[in-house]
């Protein structure tokens, strides 16, 4: 893995890092077949709000090539998690998620699987200053989300799907 010096670095400067192109067109669209597959019972209110996006819990054996997307993480962070939660976000029109820091989990990774058009909305932002980390479906961010401030912008057109893995360095 190239560039892990840089990524650290990042990471301890910002709390997050992006790997451009972290996962194949095959990994997304196979992720994406099994969401697709769901019964409307699978997806859940991400919260009580007007604005709520939807999850969807993911199980390892739902996401193809799992490990090979964790060596990201582990080489930032100089260790594997002992644990590890997986979920998709799915933003419809005008959802989004507001401001807040996560409660667990010592990092997380998230990888756009679907977007908006570009300058509809779905961003995700990072810090008090709210700002604005562009990605491309395929990349990976890894973010520090139990230490700092973070939320997405919401959706004026089209759709937005996330992977996310919260990740647990210790028990």
């Amino acid at each position: 893995m190239t560039g892990m010096p840089f990524h650290q670095a990042q990471y301890v400067k910002n709390g997050y890092t992006v790997f451009a192109s972290a996962v194949s067109n095959e990994f997304i669209s196979n992720v994406l077949s099994r969401f697709e597959l769901a019964d409307a019972g699978e997806l859940v209110a991400g919260d009580e709000s007007s604005h709520s996006w939807r999850e969807f819990a993911l199980s390892e054996e739902d996401i193809p090539a799992h490990a090979a997307l964790l060596t990201y993480a582990d080489a930032v962070l100089g260790a594997p998690p002992v644990r590890a939660s997986h979920w998709l976000n799915v933003y419809n029109i005008d959802e989004f998620i507001a401001g807040h820091v996560d409660a667990g989990g010592e990092a997380q990774l998230m990888v756009p699987l679907e977007m908006p058009p570009a300058g509809s909305g779905g961003d995700i932002w990072i810090g008090s200053q709210r700002q604005l980390i562009p990605l491309s479906v395929g990349d990976a961010l890894l973010f520090a989300a139990h230490r700092q401030s973070h939320g997405t912008t919401a959706v004026n057109e089209g759709r937005r799907i996330s992977l996310n893995i919260r990740l647990w360095l210790s028990d």
